[in-house]
Parts: structure tokens; sequence; C-alpha cells
């Protein structure tokens, strides 16, 4: 079974209240726009992200210009604190944002003096790094035993955000075969028989999943 949520939470929500909101008081919050990149690749990082609403996506670049998605960061989650607790402060990835998206910046310098302050958050980070490490296995696994179409249905399940009451998703075909390392025909052969069943509604530049129940049920039925 495709494991949900492959990204854990945020590690400031693990602080004392008093911490936490210290830290989140440093934190310079901004809007950011559809497609806009928070992160360019190979430049220095600024300090660690938190994301208040909506999601970044960090993808990889070959040199002839295609494209994978590592993975998608949603809000409540947090982002670059490994890269720098292992003293690397450049990622040859860009990081772009899903959406309008709401994000807090922890500058470098603080979140340093924090680590330092505070040594006990370390432990909270190697928990941290750990969730991710094994998240990665399991997607290694997923992608290499189980179908496309469940694969897809979990993706789908993991990134929804709720809209006035709907899940939507507001990534293109193109990212979910990017995310799943297979051609956007292949994603799209899925997903049209999907819309013909009634299981998503497809918008521009989003799509819409009215009952997960009824599509993960489905996409392992089909997989069985």
């Amino acid at each position: 079974m495709y494991r949900i949520r492959p990204d854990p939470g945020s590690w400031i929500d693990e602080l004392d209240a008093e911490l936490a909101s210290w830290v989140r008081g440093r934190m310079r919050r901004r809007v950011y726009q559809d497609g806009e990149v928070i992160c360019p690749a190979w430049e220095p990082v600024k300090g660690v992200y938190e994301i208040y609403r909506g999601a970044v996506k960090i993808i990889a670049l070959s040199p002839d210009g295609r494209e994978m998605i590592l993975n998608v960061i949603a809000a409540g989650h947090t982002m670059n604190e490994t890269l720098l607790v292992a003293d690397r402060g450049i990622m040859g990835t860009n990081v772009i944002c899903v959406g309008e998206t709401e994000a807090g910046l922890l500058p470098v310098d603080d979140f340093n003096q924090l680590c330092r302050d505070h040594p006990e958050i370390n432990a909270h980070l190697a928990r941290r790094l750990a969730m991710r490490n094994i998240a990665t296995y399991n997607q290694l696994i997923d992608a290499s035993l189980h179908r496309l179409d469940l694969r897809l249905a979990f993706l789908m399940y993991t990134y929804a955000q709720e809209e006035e009451g709907v899940n939507c998703l507001h990534f293109t075909q193109d990212d979910f075969a990017n995310m799943s390392g297979v051609s956007r025909q292949s994603i799209n052969r899925i997903i049209r028989t999907w819309e013909d069943e009634g299981l998503i509604e497809l918008g521009y530049g989003h799509i819409k999943v009215p009952d997960f129940s009824a599509l993960l049920d489905f996409a392992k039925g089909k997989s069985c």
C-alpha cells in the first residue's frame, strides 16, 4: 500500500509553546504567486521555510531541460533545515510555488542561533530527517511494486487541499508524470478514465476529487 503523507509535519509544532512562538515571531512572512521560485537552484539557501498556505514543489532539472519533481511540501510543513544542519547552504534544485502560497522564512543566522541556544532541537531535526529517509525508501518501493493508477490515486489523496468543501489539486498532468517517473500520456489515460467514471473533475489548472473513498476503492479494485 502506498504510504500517505510522505513528508513529516513542522518540527516547530513539537517545540514548547513559548519557543515555537519565538521562532515564528522571527519569521518573515510573504505571499508568493503560482509558479514563483522561492529557492533558485545553485543559490545560497536563505533559511528555513514554513509553509502556511498553498504548497511548493522541489524540482531537479537535467541538462537537456527535463524535470523531475522530487517532493511536494504542503501547508503545515517546513523545508531546508536538513541542508543547514548538514552545512550545505546550496541546493541544486528549484523550489517553485504551486498556487498562491504563503510562507515564513527563518533566516540562516537565526536558525543557527536557535540550535546553539536550544540543543534539544537537534533531536526533533534528527527525527525529521529519519522520517524523510523512510518516506523516500517507501516511495522507491511503491514505484517498483505497485501499479501506476493506485500510486496516482494516493498521490492525489496526499497533496489535495480542501477549497470550499471540495478536494482540489493545483497540479498539471505533467506534474504527476514527473512525480511518478512516467510519461504524461500514461497519466492522461488514467485521468481520462477516472473522468469518464465521474471520479474526478478536470478544470483549468486544477483537478477536483469529490469523493476520495470512491477514487481509492476504484484504483484498488483495478489493481487487484
